[in-house]
């Protein structure tokens, strides 16, 4: 088992997970939409180190449709990424019309998001505690979440606080690589991660929301 978060620096890099969940009407080709301005955010942004978009499999519930995760250096640069016009586009031109639920939230990583060649699937999960939690509470929790996929075969495991850059983020969440799906159904069989989140002494779940995509190097930026 290894850690996709390995040093590439002396300081820590942000890591982004944003979910939608998709409208009813929406249609193929407006899915093809998002893709395309997701494409072309890297050479508009420069300040955006890696940039992960792919769209729920259907494996897992409760589900989210279609996930975009990506890395910066510092806060100041994923605020850049935020209020870029590129950005602004691909948010109003391509996601809001077709999003019937936007969900996200950032944490600090070791390293800039890079899956290693053996990864071909990913799940991202995003937990929504009640209000009044303690941020260390909260800490724990998301340690024990990255704690619980250490114990399956996962290749590699990211997961922390949100850093409350949004005030209308989820509390915390991570990430985790896996070679096959049948890796992820083992892993999820060894002990319910939701379980193993709510188990944590100090905290309320009222949400919690995962996607399982397909790692394809078309949409791994």
């Amino acid at each position: 088992w290894g850690l996709i978060c390995w040093n590439e620096s002396d300081k820590m890099v942000v890591r982004h997970v944003v979910a939608f969940q998709f409208k009813a009407e929406a249609t193929p080709a407006d899915k093809d939409r998002l893709y395309e301005y997701f494409r072309g955010i890297p050479e508009q942004i420069p300040t955006v180190r890696s940039y992960i978009a792919g769209e729920d499999l259907k494996v897992i519930e409760p589900a989210v449709d279609f996930t975009i995760n990506a890395s910066f250096d510092t806060k100041e640069d994923w605020s850049a990424y935020q209020t870029h016009d590129a950005h602004m586009r691909l948010v109003t031109e391509a996601a809001r019309p077709v999003a019937a639920k936007r969900v996200a939230f950032q944490f600090e990583s070791e390293s800039v998001d890079r899956p290693v060649p053996e990864a071909k699937y990913r799940l991202a999960v995003l937990v929504k505690v009640a209000a009044g939690a303690e941020d260390t509470a909260i800490a724990n929790a998301a340690h024990a979440l990255a704690d619980h996929f250490k114990t399956t075969p996962a290749l590699s495991v990211c997961c922390g606080p949100d850093l409350k850059l949004n005030p209308v983020n989820h509390s915390f969440g991570g990430i985790v690589d896996f070679t096959t799906l049948e890796d992820f159904q083992e892993g999820l069989a060894s002990k319910d991660f939701g379980d193993v989140i709510k188990q944590q002494a100090g905290i309320v779940v009222e949400e919690i929301l995962s996607i399982v995509f397909e790692l394809r190097p078309e949409n791994t930026l």
